[in-house]
């Protein structure tokens, strides 16, 4: 009997907030049949963490493994074992280029418009005022950690603020890669929105208030501008020139400003775990659910047929 598919859905041992799509993925996927099971990045070993006696999943999704920022050497070095045993999704190459910021520079080169960035190497000896000055950006800035999750250590500081806003940029690029952006005023009234593209396609926007280190999460509905849809198909195009891969991606969330002339630009692209917003768009569930089978089932014929390849060219079992 064919055994069923397996997923397992990675996150963090200790969830830094609640993971509000975690509760109705892993019942869709139970009812559509599939073994699923949580596998924390940061808990134990690879090998025993699996469940089924052992036997890796047939795909590891990546979804809340928010601790990432924290310690992402050994965050990639488990992504590196589980690469080795197993398919995942995203692919790791996309989810490698995606964990540092540095990427909006690499976008930005492909076309992609982007929130004016300035990037400010660790250990750089820098004032805010230098920065301000030589990017043309005002005194209203947000500073934030070149990998970050769910704005950890992100702040704002207005013009009133220069010297505490001078004091956290040397603190934290003491200790890590550092970036500065202008403050988009059009998050106050219009909001950021978010773009959750699902394998390929572009679903569900939702509105965020902004948000700072320390803060709750605040978000709505809302409906999905055809340029919005647009802009994150072009996105997406410049990932794909940057990290090609055979199949869409499986998830993606294109996170937006518009300027004072109304224009689109990318504050972020999350690649590796962003909320996709189930509980506000339940109806784009079945489709990932769905598209995540695809993906399993993908997985375990190539592994079948490398297998089968593998025992082929070793031969017939000499007779005892």
């Amino acid at each position: 009997m064919l055994r069923p598919l397996s997923v397992a859905i990675a996150t963090c041992a200790t969830l830094p907030e609640p993971d509000h799509d975690e509760a109705p993925l892993l019942g869709a996927l139970a009812r559509a049949g599939l073994v699923v099971s949580l596998l924390p990045w940061d808990g134990p070993p690879v090998w025993r963490a699996w469940p089924d006696s052992g036997r890796a999943p047939d795909l590891v999704v990546v979804r809340s493994t928010w601790s990432y920022a924290q310690a992402l050497a050994e965050f990639l070095a488990w992504l590196a074992a589980i690469e080795g045993a197993t398919t995942v999704l995203n692919p790791p190459a996309v989810l490698r280029g995606n964990v540092d910021k540095r990427y909006l520079g690499e976008l930005a080169a492909r076309g992609v418009p982007i929130v004016p960035t300035a990037f400010v190497d660790r250990g750089r000896d820098t004032s805010l005022a230098e920065v301000c000055k030589m990017h043309g950006f005002d005194d209203d800035v947000v500073i934030k950690p070149r990998v970050s999750a769910g704005s950890w250590k992100t702040s704002r500081f207005t013009a009133a603020e220069r010297a505490a806003g001078d004091a956290a940029l040397r603190v934290l690029a003491a200790e890590r890669d550092v970036m500065v952006q202008p403050y988009v005023r059009s998050v106050e009234g219009r909001g950021e929105r978010s773009v959750v593209v699902l394998d390929g396609v572009a679903s569900h926007a939702i509105r965020k208030s902004p948000r700072f280190s320390g803060d709750a999460e605040a978000v709505t509905r809302v409906e999905l501008a055809d340029d919005e849809r647009e802009f994150a198909t072009k996105v997406l195009a410049a990932v794909d020139e940057l990290h090609p891969t055979s199949e869409p991606l499986l998830y993606a969330r294109v996170d937006t400003a518009r300027d004072e002339q109304g224009a689109l630009l990318l504050m972020e692209l999350e690649l590796v775990e962003p909320s996709l917003f189930f509980t506000e768009a339940p109806e784009a569930l079945p489709g990932f659910v769905a598209a995540i089978a695809r993906g399993a089932a993908r997985a375990r014929d190539a592994r079948d047929r490398a297998t089968s390849s593998l025992e082929a060219s070793r031969g017939p079992s000499a007779a005892p």
